[in-house]
C-alpha cells in the first residue's frame, strides 16, 4: 500500500506572557529560523511542528499546539514555505493545506480542503500553490497500490481559491519548477507542464532505470533530477525533453531527495533490512553531481529525512526509532560531522526553512 510520508523551525525562545486561564500566550514573532514537521502515526493523527534554534541549539516541539491552542489532528506530509513567510504544511485524514505565519506558528489563513484526495506534495510560486493528489481511484498490485487518476490542483495563492486541476497520469509525488514550467514526478516518468497554459508538454521517461519517477531537485545549471527508488537518480537535458544521464545510489522505497546550498550535490537516505524486516543499517548519502559519484556522509539505524538549510547549508535529519516514539532529530555540518541531536515529534519526515 502507498504509505504517506513527511519542519517547522524557530529561533529564539519564547517569551512567558501572563494572560487569562481562556487566552492562548502570544509567541513571540522570529525573524528567520527552522520547521520541523513530524509527520505523526496515520493511525493516531498526531502529526506536529517543532522549532530548532540553529545558534542556540533549542528546540521546541508541538509549536502549533502552543501557538494555536489545538493540535493539528491530522498526519502531516509535506510542507513549503512563500516569500511572506506563510507556511503550508500539507496534511492528510483529514486532507487538508493549513496555513500558519512561520515566525509565530499562528493561523494565518484557513485551511484549504477543496479538491484536496489523497496530497502528496505541495509548491508554492507565481501566485499559485500547487498540490499534487493521487486521487482515490487505484488498482491493487500485489503489495502496492497504483493510483491511476492522480493530478495537480491549482490554487490562487493569496484567495486560497481552487481554479483548477491537471490530470498527470498514475501515482503524482514531487514537483519542483524551472524555467517557467512544472515538472511533476508520476509513475510515467516525469511530466512537463508549460505555466503560462497549464498544458502538459512532454512526458520524460527514463532509459535506463525502472518504476516510477518520486521526487525532484533543481541543480546549479537549473538541470532537474527525479529519484526512482532502488535505482539512483535521473538527470534531465538542458532542453527538458529527455533523460541526459543516471547516478546510481542507494534510496529508500519513497525515494525523497533534497540539494545542498551550492545545489551540486543530492542528498538522500536508504535503509538495509533483514528478512524480519528490522533494520540492518541506514545511512544518509551524497550525490556529486559534477563528479557523478556518491558517498556516505552519516551511518545511523533508521533515517526517516533529509533537509539542507539553503541558507547555512547545514544537514538536518532524523531516526524514526520504529515510529513507537519520538524521532531523534540530526543536525550535521555539509559534510556529515553531527553536531546536535534532538528529541523530536512522531515521524520527522520534513524540514522548512524562512
Amino acid at each position: 500500500m502507498k504509505k504517506h510520508t513527511l519542519l517547522l523551525v524557530i529561533i529564539g525562545v519564547t517569551t512567558t506572557i501572563s494572560c487569562s486561564k481562556n487566552q492562548i500566550p502570544e509567541p513571540e514573532p522570529i525573524e528567520k529560523g527552522v520547521i520541523v514537521i513530524n509527520q505523526g502515526n496515520m493511525s493516531q493523527q498526531n502529526g506536529s511542528i517543532s522549532y530548532y534554534d540553529q545558534d542556540s541549539r533549542f528546540i521546541k516541539n508541538l509549536a502549533y499546539e502552543e501557538a494555536n491552542g489545538v493540535s493539528l489532528g491530522a498526519v502531516v506530509l509535506s510542507g513549503c514555505i512563500d516569500e511572506q513567510n506563510i507556511a503550508y504544511l500539507l496534511c492528510a485524514y483529514p486532507d487538508k493545506l493549513v496555513r500558519i505565519d512561520a515566525p509565530t506558528a499562528k493561523v494565518a489563513a484557513p485551511d484549504i480542503t477543496q479538491e484536496l484526495v489523497n496530497p502528496r506534495n505541495v509548491l508554492v510560486h507565481g501566485g499559485y500553490i500547487y498540490v499534487t493528489n493521487s486521487g482515490s481511484e487505484y488498482i491493487e498490485d500485489g503489495w502496492f497500490w497504483e493510483y491511476t487518476n492522480s493530478y495537480v490542483a491549482v490554487y490562487n495563492q493569496s484567495t486560497g481559491t481552487h481554479i483548477k486541476n491537471i490530470s498527470v497520469g498514475s501515482d503524482a509525488e514531487g514537483l519542483c519548477v524551472a524555467n517557467n514550467q512544472l515538472f511533476v514526478a508520476v509513475k510515467e516518468g516525469v511530466k512537463v507542464i508549460d505555466l503560462a497554459t497549464g498544458n502538459i508538454k512532454t512526458t520524460i521517461i527514463s532509459d535506463s532505470f525502472w518504476g516510477a519517477a518520486k521526487h525532484l531537485v533543481v541543480d546549479y545549471q537549473n538541470h532537474v533530477w527525479a529519484s526512482y527508488p532502488d535505482e539512483g537518480v535521473m538527470e534531465i537535458n538542458s532542453s527538458y525533453t529527455a533523460e541526459a544521464r543516471t547516478i546510481t545510489v542507494p534510496l529508500d522505497y519513497e525515494g525523497y531527495i533534497t540539494i545542498n546550498k551550492e545545489r551540486d550535490q543530492i542528498l538522500t537516505f536508504a535503509t538495509l533490512y533483514d528478512d524480519s524486516w528490522q533494520s540492518i543499517g541506514s545511512n544518509i548519502y551524497a550525490v556529486d553531481i559534477k563528479a557523478g559519484t556518491h558517498k556516505s556522509l552519516i551511518s545511523g539505524d533508521q533515517f526517516y529525512s533529509i533537509g539542507v538549510n539553503p541558507y547555512t547549508g547545514t544537514l538536518f535529519a532524523s531516526e524514526a526509532n520504529g515510529f513507537t516514539t519520538n524521532s531523534t532529530l540530526l543536525v550535521a555540518k555539509p559534510d556529515g560531522t553531527v553536531i546536535d541531536t534532538k528529541t523530536a515529534g512522531v515521524g520527522t519526515a520534513r524540514y522548512l526553512f524562512y
